[in-house]
Protein backbone atom coordinates (compact mmCIF):
# COMPACT_ATOMS: atom_id res chain seq x y z
CA UNK A 1 0.00 0.00 0.00
CA UNK A 2 1.39 3.38 -0.97
CA UNK A 3 2.03 6.04 1.64
CA UNK A 4 -0.44 8.44 -0.02
CA UNK A 5 -3.20 5.83 0.05
CA UNK A 6 -2.44 5.01 3.69
CA UNK A 7 -2.54 8.67 4.72
CA UNK A 8 -5.81 9.15 2.81
CA UNK A 9 -7.41 6.18 4.60
CA UNK A 10 -6.26 7.40 8.00
CA UNK A 11 -7.55 10.93 7.33
CA UNK A 12 -10.95 9.68 6.16
CA UNK A 13 -11.27 7.20 9.00
CA UNK A 14 -10.20 9.51 11.84
CA UNK A 15 -11.13 13.00 10.58
CA UNK A 16 -14.12 13.22 12.95
CA UNK A 17 -11.70 12.71 15.83
CA UNK A 18 -8.58 14.54 14.61
CA UNK A 19 -10.37 17.65 13.27
CA UNK A 20 -11.99 18.76 16.54
CA UNK A 21 -8.81 17.92 18.47
CA UNK A 22 -6.77 20.17 16.18
CA UNK A 23 -9.35 22.96 16.41
CA UNK A 24 -9.32 22.71 20.20
CA UNK A 25 -5.52 22.59 20.29
CA UNK A 26 -5.34 25.71 18.12
CA UNK A 27 -7.79 27.60 20.30
CA UNK A 28 -5.94 26.57 23.49
CA UNK A 29 -2.70 27.79 21.92
CA UNK A 30 -4.35 31.08 20.93
CA UNK A 31 -5.78 31.59 24.43
CA UNK A 32 -2.43 30.70 26.04
CA UNK A 33 -0.59 33.42 24.13
CA UNK A 34 -3.34 36.00 24.63
CA UNK A 35 -3.55 35.34 28.39
CA UNK A 36 0.26 35.27 28.66
CA UNK A 37 0.46 38.67 26.91
CA UNK A 38 -2.30 40.11 29.09
CA UNK A 39 -0.71 38.94 32.34
CA UNK A 40 2.73 40.23 31.32
CA UNK A 41 1.27 43.63 30.39
CA UNK A 42 2.30 43.23 26.73
CA UNK A 43 -1.16 42.67 25.28
CA UNK A 44 -1.06 45.75 23.02
CA UNK A 45 -0.36 45.63 20.11
CA UNK A 46 -2.72 42.66 19.97
CA UNK A 47 -1.07 39.51 18.64
CA UNK A 48 2.55 40.57 19.11
CA UNK A 49 3.06 37.74 21.61
CA UNK A 50 2.28 35.23 18.83
CA UNK A 51 4.62 36.95 16.37
CA UNK A 52 7.57 37.91 18.57
CA UNK A 53 8.60 34.39 19.57
CA UNK A 54 9.64 31.21 17.82
CA UNK A 55 8.80 27.58 18.56
CA UNK A 56 11.49 25.06 17.65
CA UNK A 57 10.02 22.06 15.88
CA UNK A 58 13.28 20.40 14.78
CA UNK A 59 16.33 22.08 16.38
CA UNK A 60 18.43 24.16 13.95
CA UNK A 61 16.19 23.13 11.04
CA UNK A 62 12.52 23.95 11.49
CA UNK A 63 11.04 26.63 13.70
CA UNK A 64 7.92 28.74 13.39
CA UNK A 65 6.08 31.60 14.99
CA UNK A 66 3.14 30.59 17.20
CA UNK A 67 0.76 32.45 14.86
CA UNK A 68 1.96 30.34 11.92
CA UNK A 69 1.50 27.09 13.86
CA UNK A 70 -1.93 28.31 15.00
CA UNK A 71 -2.97 29.01 11.39
CA UNK A 72 -1.84 25.56 10.20
CA UNK A 73 -3.46 23.69 13.09
CA UNK A 74 -6.78 25.54 12.81
CA UNK A 75 -6.93 25.23 9.02
CA UNK A 76 -6.15 21.50 8.99
CA UNK A 77 -8.60 20.94 11.84
CA UNK A 78 -11.29 22.86 9.96
CA UNK A 79 -10.78 20.89 6.75
CA UNK A 80 -10.81 17.56 8.61
CA UNK A 81 -13.98 18.59 10.42
CA UNK A 82 -15.66 19.44 7.11
CA UNK A 83 -14.55 16.08 5.72
CA UNK A 84 -16.08 14.33 8.72
CA UNK A 85 -19.36 16.20 8.18
CA UNK A 86 -19.77 14.99 4.60
CA UNK A 87 -22.11 12.07 5.34
CA UNK A 88 -24.43 14.27 7.41
CA UNK A 89 -24.10 17.33 5.17
CA UNK A 90 -25.33 15.42 2.13
CA UNK A 91 -28.72 15.22 3.87
CA UNK A 92 -28.98 18.98 4.48
CA UNK A 93 -31.42 21.11 2.49
CA UNK A 94 -30.54 23.56 -0.28
CA UNK A 95 -31.52 26.36 2.11
CA UNK A 96 -28.83 25.16 4.51
CA UNK A 97 -26.25 25.22 1.72
CA UNK A 98 -27.31 28.70 0.63
CA UNK A 99 -26.98 29.98 4.21
CA UNK A 100 -23.51 28.43 4.58
CA UNK A 101 -22.47 29.83 1.19
CA UNK A 102 -23.68 33.30 2.21
CA UNK A 103 -21.55 33.16 5.37
CA UNK A 104 -18.58 31.93 3.37
CA UNK A 105 -18.94 34.70 0.77
CA UNK A 106 -19.22 37.28 3.54
CA UNK A 107 -16.05 35.99 5.21
CA UNK A 108 -14.22 36.03 1.87
CA UNK A 109 -15.37 39.57 1.11
CA UNK A 110 -14.44 40.91 4.54
CA UNK A 111 -11.13 39.12 4.88
CA UNK A 112 -9.89 39.90 1.36
CA UNK A 113 -10.38 43.62 1.99
CA UNK A 114 -8.49 43.36 5.28
CA UNK A 115 -5.66 41.40 3.67
CA UNK A 116 -5.22 44.08 0.98
CA UNK A 117 -5.44 46.86 3.55
CA UNK A 118 -2.92 45.21 5.87
CA UNK A 119 -0.40 44.56 3.08
CA UNK A 120 -0.76 48.14 1.84
CA UNK A 121 -0.26 49.54 5.33
CA UNK A 122 2.61 47.12 6.00
CA UNK A 123 4.37 48.21 2.78
CA UNK A 124 3.97 51.88 3.69
CA UNK A 125 5.28 51.30 7.22
CA UNK A 126 8.27 49.30 5.96
CA UNK A 127 9.08 52.15 3.57
CA UNK A 128 8.83 54.61 6.46
CA UNK A 129 11.42 52.72 8.54
CA UNK A 130 13.80 52.19 5.64
CA UNK A 131 16.80 54.22 4.66
CA UNK A 132 18.34 53.72 1.23
CA UNK A 133 16.68 50.28 0.93
CA UNK A 134 17.88 49.08 4.34
CA UNK A 135 15.11 48.24 6.80
CA UNK A 136 16.12 49.66 10.17
CA UNK A 137 13.69 47.78 12.46
CA UNK A 138 12.03 44.38 12.76
CA UNK A 139 9.11 44.46 10.30
CA UNK A 140 7.34 41.70 12.25
CA UNK A 141 6.73 44.19 15.06
CA UNK A 142 4.90 46.77 12.93
CA UNK A 143 1.32 47.38 13.93
CA UNK A 144 -1.83 49.23 12.89
CA UNK A 145 -2.78 51.85 15.45
CA UNK A 146 -5.74 53.22 13.49
CA UNK A 147 -8.47 54.06 14.46
CA UNK A 148 -7.77 53.35 18.15
CA UNK A 149 -4.13 53.40 19.29
CA UNK A 150 -5.13 51.78 22.59
CA UNK A 151 -6.33 48.72 20.61
CA UNK A 152 -3.54 48.52 18.02
CA UNK A 153 -2.98 45.21 16.27
CA UNK A 154 0.21 43.58 15.02
CA UNK A 155 0.13 43.44 11.20
CA UNK A 156 1.62 39.94 10.88
CA UNK A 157 -0.96 38.64 13.35
CA UNK A 158 -3.92 40.43 11.75
CA UNK A 159 -2.93 39.49 8.20
CA UNK A 160 -2.52 35.82 9.07
CA UNK A 161 -5.84 35.73 10.94
CA UNK A 162 -7.65 37.30 7.98
CA UNK A 163 -5.83 35.00 5.57
CA UNK A 164 -7.08 32.04 7.63
CA UNK A 165 -10.64 33.39 7.49
CA UNK A 166 -10.30 33.89 3.72
CA UNK A 167 -9.07 30.32 3.17
CA UNK A 168 -11.78 28.89 5.43
CA UNK A 169 -14.39 30.70 3.33
CA UNK A 170 -12.94 29.28 0.09
CA UNK A 171 -12.78 25.76 1.54
CA UNK A 172 -16.34 26.07 2.84
CA UNK A 173 -17.57 26.95 -0.67
CA UNK A 174 -15.66 23.97 -2.04
CA UNK A 175 -17.29 21.62 0.47
CA UNK A 176 -20.84 22.93 -0.01
CA UNK A 177 -20.36 22.43 -3.76
CA UNK A 178 -18.99 18.94 -3.11
CA UNK A 179 -21.92 18.10 -0.82
CA UNK A 180 -24.41 19.30 -3.43
CA UNK A 181 -22.80 17.09 -6.09
CA UNK A 182 -22.87 14.07 -3.76
CA UNK A 183 -26.51 14.75 -2.97
CA UNK A 184 -27.42 14.79 -6.69
CA UNK A 185 -25.63 11.52 -7.44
Amino acid sequence: MGIVKLVKEIVLKYSAFIGPILLTTGMIMFMYYMIKAYISGNFIPIGTSMVNSEITIIPHIIYAKPITIFIFVIFIGYVLTLISLTERAIKWSETDYIFIDALAFFSIFLSLYEIFFNFSLWTALIASISDMGIVLRNIDLLYNKFPKPELSCNLVFATKIFYLIFLMGIVTLYFTNLWRRHKRS
